[in-house]
């Protein structure tokens, strides 16, 4: 993903422009984020202006209505829903397959290398809605005043008409092969210097969700998966290296009998007195689609060891034995074992597990596990590596740590080591399959 992707993100709304992001639900909707004055018109009344909603509003978006627009009824509190205060507003459209990359980022201060991206007015007289489109990089935020925040453009002498039109396109960046929104450009007036932009940011639409007659008719501005595990059921243990394809179908027969014990999601887990240690590190994504696919692989395994339910009253107890955190480095994970160990280890039993997933597979199986004797290699600073300084506290859980393993050991050295065995088990016999891994698990850990 790069920068070329935020266009795909970025509809042309009215005459100004808008952000499709889709919620955490069952796919039922998608919404389009904008600026609330995109839909609303003027009329004088009694020798004033006075702002009227729009009955419908027309809407451009890449390559799904790119030649022909979509017309949206306005429909307060049913299909638009604006801010009391904020010139901001969410609009509830139809479904549209493929907009889930995309996460609300809350530091709305730290602007680098973010771009506003929208129809500006002066492109209106492009022939095709590519042409149209434009994004203008951001320099750095200046200031913030109640529900608006004034930001400077790299381009210090824009001046307004090379701005309107840009009115509810998303200040947005990639981050970790995804797009992180920070917030939504404001109207713009004549007040302001040039080379600068007035926004939103994102948290004011989290706003108009939390409106109680807006309850149950909008949905948290997550990805859908974080509402359910079953949106991530094809993306775990994959099984790429088999050499039989039978043996795919029959493991993922197995798999989804697992899923059926599983009685969380995502979300409860993130809410959940876990949420403060699912991640090594702080610039990891917690809402990261690479995070929650190994929470299902991991949850998984769990099910197949333990062969109970899982909920989130005995999630805890199963957390403080095996416990999984997440890294959203590619780098070798080696690397950022120091930093593991001095983090998120509170509770963990004595001779527990940590298990670590990362954005990469380690390439060998001597450096997907590692048992106490090298964590004390480690802990001591012996050789090349070195944890630096430490706590008493954090000392105890290193030393009580029975092994440390990467979460693409169950499939690699564990599951795939065997898969002579899985192949000699038919296609049909789901219950012997998931006794033979439960076997199998059960003598990984041991070992």
């Amino acid at each position: 993903m790069d920068i070329t992707d935020l266009k795909s993100y970025t509809v042309k709304v009215g005459h100004g422009s808008g952000v499709l992001f889709q919620p955490m639900n069952k796919r039922d909707y998608t919404y389009i984020l904008t600026a609330k004055h995109n839909l609303l018109g003027q009329k004088e009344e009694r020798g004033q202006e006075k702002e009227y909603l729009l009955e419908e509003i027309e809407i451009f978006i890449l390559p799904h209505y790119e030649e022909e627009s979509t017309k949206i009824k306005l429909v307060i509190n049913e299909s638009y829903f604006p801010h009391n205060d904020a010139d901001i507003a969410i609009l509830k459209i139809n479904f549209i397959e493929g907009y889930e990359k995309i996460y609300i980022n809350s530091s709305f201060t730290e602007l680098t290398n973010t771009d506003l991206c929208g129809y500006p007015g002066y492109l209106k007289d492009k022939q095709t809605l590519e042409e149209k489109y434009n994004s203008t990089r951001i320099d750095f935020f200046k200031s913030e005043n109640k529900t608006l925040c004034r930001a400077q453009l790299t381009d210090i002498v824009a001046e307004q008409k090379d701005i309107t039109g840009y009115s509810g396109g998303g200040i947005m960046k990639i981050e970790n092969d995804n797009i992180s929104l920070f917030g939504i450009q404001s109207e713009v007036t004549s007040h302001f210097s040039k080379g600068e932009i007035e926004f939103v940011p994102i948290k004011h639409f989290v706003d108009i969700i939390n409106y109680p007659e807006n309850k149950d008719r909008l949905s948290h501005l997550l990805p859908p998966y974080m509402g359910a595990f079953e949106y991530l059921k094809n993306e775990i243990l994959k099984l790429e290296g088999a050499s039989e394809p039978s043996m795919i179908g029959k493991l993922k027969s197995a798999f989804g009998e697992q899923l059926k014990l599983i009685e969380l999601n995502p979300y409860e887990i993130y809410n959940s007195n876990l949420g403060a240690k699912l991640l090594a590190d702080k610039t990891s994504n917690p809402f990261s689609k690479e995070l929650w696919v190994s929470w299902l692989e991991y949850l998984t395994i769990l099910c197949l060891i333990e062969g109970q339910k899982i909920s989130i009253d005995n999630l805890e107890a199963l957390f403080n034995n095996k416990r999984l955190i997440h890294s959203d480095t590619d780098s070798n994970w080696i690397e950022i074992i120091g930093d593991l160990l001095k983090n998120n280890l509170q509770n963990l039993q004595v001779n527990g597990t940590l298990i670590v997933s990362t954005l990469s597979t380690p390439p060998r199986p001597k450096n997907r596990r590692y048992k106490y004797d090298v964590i004390e290699d480690i802990f001591l600073g012996r050789g090349s590596r070195n944890i630096g300084t430490i706590q008493v506290d954090q000392a105890k859980n290193i030393k009580s740590l029975k092994e440390i393993i990467h979460i693409k050991a169950f499939e690699n050295d564990c599951i795939m080591e065997s898969e002579d065995d899985f192949n000699n088990i038919p296609s049909v016999d789901i219950e012997k399959i998931v006794l033979e891994l439960k076997k199998k698990l059960n003598e990984f850990f041991e070992n």
